[in-house]
């Protein structure tokens, strides 16, 4: 019955989550590549949306989460597709969207394939017989979960000073007690289902995870028409990074997954703005704001999606103005003594002159820290990320004409811009400098940004020789 309880766990994302992007896609049929693409993709937002279910079954013992949540869980997942059927019940049946097909194979798809699965049975294998190491992954994500189990209960954490001031009561602490627990609140599903902890258990979703990523990107790349070798080239580009390797491997961290749903509102972003169609700039929407549920730095992602997407709808002049207006306002705040910056998910940052607070962390000094020499050999010379950091800059040189003309291209470029201005003040004028130096989260932030780096790539390489299309914006719908 265990193990029963365990798959109905491991698939409950999936059920959660393709219905919503089903329901937002608005079709009424479609072939296998449309639901593959799917569920992979309902399956990674289906995890972040689980857990924050789980909040309202905080007064269950965890060892009994199972049983007290699994139907109401099943019934919500039940009114996704009845809401999805209501739907498209109405759209004529000849109504059929562009859709991911698997045509076009050819000798270099099928080794790209087998080097894909060798690459996953590796991992898997590994992260199933390792067990939870004491790194971050112990004390912040896989942590908290056995401590839920084994102090029977689901109370919240708390600072270690608190703890200790209030004389070691008032329930569990955590070096990081502030980080959202949606994952773990999902992994303590799974343990309940399974009816104890257990170290193979609980790394069970990383399994999942690198499959759900590759048909993710396979099928979005497919859909916006990128040739099948093309498609493929981009997932494995992606998940045969050595980091990507180490995080699926090594189960418990949560870079790649912020990766993966990075990666899935970055593609439909792509989309966006290659059809003009509303229904995909909502899922580009859905998959951001579900990026805080995960770790603190997917409110900054959430923020730097919401401004990408400003500058692309307004009018030239419009960018030019509210970049101004937006200058002007933070000159002002800084000299009123600080500028308030909501987050969600985050809560509300303040940026002062040569300081800023963010919720949950404290105050944060802001100064130059001389981290080049490391950054560059994260970045460059050593085996972390292939050669996609020299890629990168030479792709886009000798593509300049797509990065300027091309929608697509130019959408995924103004992300990735903004991404890495983020990694280039957080490592240069905080104190997460000591973290570059020492070469830790350095690499694991810059993990999150790769997908859209990759897909930047991909949209320069498949508008090779394509005439500008800038001249007559697609028509939204």
């Amino acid at each position: 019955m265990s193990a029963l309880s365990v798959m109905l766990v491991l698939l409950l994302p999936a059920l959660l989550g393709a219905p919503l992007l089903a329901l937002l896609d608005g079709s009424r049929r479609g072939r296998v590549g449309y639901w593959a693409e799917r569920i992979a993709g309902g399956w990674l937002l289906g995890v972040p949306l689980c857990g924050a279910m789980l909040r309202l079954f905080v007064s269950s013992p965890p060892m009994a989460l199972f049983g007290a949540s699994i139907v109401w869980l099943l019934v919500l997942a039940g009114a996704f597709w009845l809401l999805w059927w209501w739907r498209v019940r109405r759209i004529p049946a000849s109504s059929v969207p562009a859709t991911a097909t698997f045509s076009g194979w050819n000798g270099l798809c099928w080794l790209l394939l087998i080097l894909l699965v060798t690459h996953w049975l590796l991992a898997a294998l590994q992260a199933l017989w390792l067990p939870t190491l004491t790194w971050d992954a112990w004390t912040t994500w896989l942590g908290k979960p056995k401590a839920w189990s084994g102090a029977d209960s689901l109370s919240s954490f708390q600072a270690l000073q608190a703890w200790s001031a209030a004389g070691g009561e008032g329930g569990l602490t955590a070096l990081a007690p502030h980080y959202p627990e949606s994952v773990p609140r999902y992994l303590m599903l799974l343990v309940s289902a399974a009816g104890g902890w257990s170290s193979s258990t609980s790394h069970l979703p990383w399994l999942f995870l690198q499959p759900m990523i590759g048909v993710s990107v396979f099928a979005g790349l497919r859909r916006i028409g990128c040739q099948t070798w093309l498609a493929l080239l981009g997932a494995y580009a992606l998940l045969s990074m050595p980091l990507v390797d180490a995080h699926l491997s090594l189960a418990g961290y949560l870079d790649l997954w912020i990766a993966a749903l990075l990666a899935l509102a970055a593609l439909a972003l792509w989309r966006w703005r290659q059809t003009g169609e509303r229904r995909h700039l909502l899922t580009c929407l859905l998959f951001t704001a579900a990026l805080p549920l995960l770790k603190q730095e997917g409110a900054v992602w959430l923020l730097l999606m919401l401004a990408t997407l400003v500058l692309l709808v307004l009018p030239s002049r419009l960018r030019w103005l509210l970049l101004g207006l937006g200058l002007l306002a933070l000159v002002v705040g800084l000299l009123l003594g600080g500028l308030p910056i909501p987050a969600p998910g985050l809560g509300t940052v303040w940026l002062r002159w040569g300081q800023i607070t963010v919720p949950g962390i404290g105050d944060i000094d802001l100064a130059l820290h001389p981290v080049l020499p490391e950054v560059f050999a994260s970045l460059f010379l050593l085996p972390n990320f292939h050669l996609l950091w020299w890629l990168l800059p030479i792709g886009a040189l000798i593509a300049w004409r797509q990065c300027c003309f091309d929608r697509g291209a130019r959408g995924l470029g103004l992300l990735l811009l903004f991404g890495l201005c983020f990694v280039g003040f957080l490592f240069f004028f905080t104190d997460a400098a000591a973290w570059a130096k020492n070469l830790t989260s350095l690499n694991r932030i810059v993990l999150q940004l790769v997908p859209v780096a990759i897909l930047f790539l991909v949209a320069l390489f498949s508008a090779a020789g394509q005439e500008p299309d800038d001249r007559a914006a697609p028509t939204a719908r």
